[in-house]
């Protein structure tokens, strides 16, 4: 999943060179309006990339935007929130990140179930008391929802730490998976 991230950056710098050509070009034509809103445009993906980037965890990164192509793909609107990492560690294990990506892969491959809905999905990544926290918040049919969240939760059950919890709120499924950054935070899920 890291090397596709990595791909995709790379696909996005060779865009942005593609970008300005077309601005150039349209600046030729005088076609100021149409500048303005390709710029804008262009800006919200670039914006998009950035938040990513702020998780601090090329892992973690990947597999949420694994995530987020999955939505694309099927026309699903989304809104991302990423708190910044700061200078907490990246989980001691990649393979978390990587339990993570492809947990996530499966809910994804399910979201065809979430198709006409027209609230967004809600992804929201953050970092406090030693550990990352991924919530994502399903719109639509709770009972299929709730199915595929149990499915991309199964991802977790050999995990060698971390939480992952599904729960209903307000209608909407809410998948929130926890994985700790440190030695203390790996005791302290044991204790509790």
């Amino acid at each position: 999943m890291q090397e596709v991230f990595l791909r995709y950056i790379r696909v996005l710098c060779h865009d942005i060179l593609n970008h300005l050509q077309v601005i150039s070009g349209l600046s030729q034509l005088q076609k100021t309006e149409r500048i303005r809103a390709y710029v804008h445009e262009v800006s919200d993906q670039i914006k998009e990339i950035g938040r990513l980037a702020r998780i601090g965890h090329p892992g973690l990164a990947a597999g949420v935007f694994g995530f987020l192509q999955w939505l694309s793909r099927f026309g699903i609107p989304y809104r991302l929130q990423v708190a910044e990492a700061g200078t907490v560690r990246a989980p001691r294990d990649d393979g978390l990140a990587a339990v993570l990506a492809r947990g996530l892969d499966v809910l994804g491959r399910q979201l065809a179930l979430l198709e006409g809905v027209d609230k967004p999905v809600r992804i929201a990544v953050e970092v406090d008391d030693g550990a990352y926290r991924v919530r994502i918040t399903l719109p639509g049919d709770e009972e299929k929802t709730v199915g595929a969240t149990r499915n991309c939760a199964s991802c977790f059950d050999a995990a060698p730490a971390g939480s992952v919890q599904v729960a209903n709120e307000d209608g909407a499924t809410v998948l929130l998976v926890t994985l700790p950054v440190t030695a203390d935070a790996v005791r302290r899920d044991v204790e509790e």
